[in-house]
């Protein structure tokens, strides 16, 4: 046999062999959208979200095609089996180019087909799409969501959100295992299975692994089957990365509140006289974005003026008063509507009582009280999110004040007097509270 003829057999066993192996149809069945189940043969090939399905009923019967849009499962016995669901999925980018400024994932309603890892009491699933892998999971009584693990872009570099080790933790942990196994967990494809494979067996069921090695070589991935939303939504992402980088003030989050007592009362009848003990009806602060730290102020000022006739004698009355507060603050999310705050204030305030009488014609008679306050302290709070920008709040303060006071009459000398407060002023001001800027 010469060389060239050997050359040409070679060549065509293994052009043959390629094709076969590409051919390969695996005893299975798929359930379609109407929930009619298909025992066939399927061919094991590169599957595309907008491609078909190919079987035979009968391993010699001529091959059939299923539209894969119209598939809600695919299984091949002891090898794989594949879900088509509509579910959420967090697009946000996993490359540094689209990595997002938000630490909350970018959640998106979409078609997707999971690839399942694990079956159980604890089911583990798969999704891969332009390079990127997520992993979601489902138990007996919590459906199918994702395990959150993100990266994103912050002032001083990139953080990471892996909630998905608090979720495992609370819903996922029949052995039980301590917080710090989940700390060491990884979002990887070897660590979640071997998780879910021995919390299911703590469960008291075996359950049916899909993960072989083997078969890794056969099931391809299936991309996003709104494919054209993808790309949308990632230059959706782009975009607003771009737009953060130009403003400079990106990492900063701002809050503007307003004391609200008066107007709960004229909704909701209280059926209290008490008024608000808190001395500071606006309040402003700004918060890093990142660690929540910041400084925040308060203020107050109030001015009254009346006249008024008792008994014949003629009087006006100028009541002014202003109160200020400017201190360290940090903010820390409790959840996702609860945020706890702390910090650390000095006060300065004055007031100012002038009134002047005139007594049947007599002389006029003018009393004036002053008085300047200033102090420090401590204070805490406690803010409920009605909305992403919305909340509504109270804080309590515990201040160590100081008060200069002075009164004159007319016509006699006047008096000084000092003292100091060191008192706690209870949470019993509700305040609405706006995120102006994020």
């Amino acid at each position: 046999m010469s060389y060239n003829t050997l050359l040409l057999l070679t060549g065509f066993v293994f052009s043959s062999f390629s094709c076969f192996a590409q051919s390969v149809f695996e005893k299975g069945y798929f359930i379609d959208r109407s929930g009619q189940k298909t025992e066939c043969y399927i061919l094991i090939e590169d599957w595309h979200s907008d491609g078909y399905l190919t079987y035979r009923k009968d391993y010699k019967e001529p091959s059939q095609s299923k539209p894969l849009a119209e598939v809600t499962e695919i299984n091949v016995i002891d090898a794989f089996k594949i879900i088509h669901i509509k579910t959420s999925v967090d697009i946000s980018g996993d490359t540094p180019t689209l990595f997002s400024y938000t630490q909350d994932p970018e959640w998106s309603e979409q078609d997707i087909f999971l690839r399942v890892l694990v079956e159980g009491t604890y089911t583990l699933y798969e999704y891969q799409y332009d390079g990127s892998t997520k992993f979601f999971y489902a138990t007996s009584t919590i459906p199918i969501q994702q395990l959150i693990f993100k990266r994103y872009k912050t002032a001083s570099g990139i953080e990471i959100n892996d909630s998905f080790k608090l979720v495992l933790f609370q819903h996922v942990n029949c052995t039980p295992n301590m917080s710090n196994y989940f700390n060491e967990l990884s979002y990887t494809k070897e660590s979640l299975i071997k998780h879910f494979l021995a919390e299911n067996k703590c469960a008291g069921l075996s359950p049916i692994s899909y993960s072989k090695s083997n078969v890794n070589n056969l099931v391809q991935t299936l991309p996003d089957l709104n494919s054209s939303s993808t790309t949308e939504t990632s230059q959706r992402v782009k975009e607003s990365v771009a737009k953060e980088k130009a403003d400079n003030t990106s990492n900063t989050i701002r809050y503007f509140g307003l004391e609200v007592n008066q107007l709960l009362q004229q909704i909701i009848d209280l059926n209290s006289n008490n008024n608000a003990a808190t001395p500071y009806s606006i309040q402003y602060s700004s918060n890093s974005r990142k660690t929540g730290r910041g400084v925040s102020y308060g203020l107050t000022y109030r001015f009254n003026k009346f006249k008024d006739d008792p008994i014949g004698s003629a009087r006006e009355t100028v009541d002014r008063s202003i109160s200020f507060r400017i201190g360290y603050e940090r903010k820390s999310n409790w959840g996702k509507r609860w945020i706890a705050l702390h910090g650390y204030d000095v006060t300065l305030g004055g007031s100012k009582l002038k009134t002047k009488s005139n007594q049947g014609g007599g002389p006029q008679i003018e009393i004036e009280s002053k008085s300047s306050t200033w102090g420090f302290g401590p204070r805490v709070g406690l803010m409920f999110g009605i909305s992403s920008k919305v909340f509504i709040g109270s804080e309590a303060m515990y201040y160590l004040q100081f008060t200069k006071g002075s009164q004159s009459i007319t016509g006699q000398p006047s008096s000084n007097q000092k003292s100091t407060d060191f008192s706690l002023i209870l949470p019993v001001s509700l305040f609405l509270s706006v995120k102006i800027k994020e």
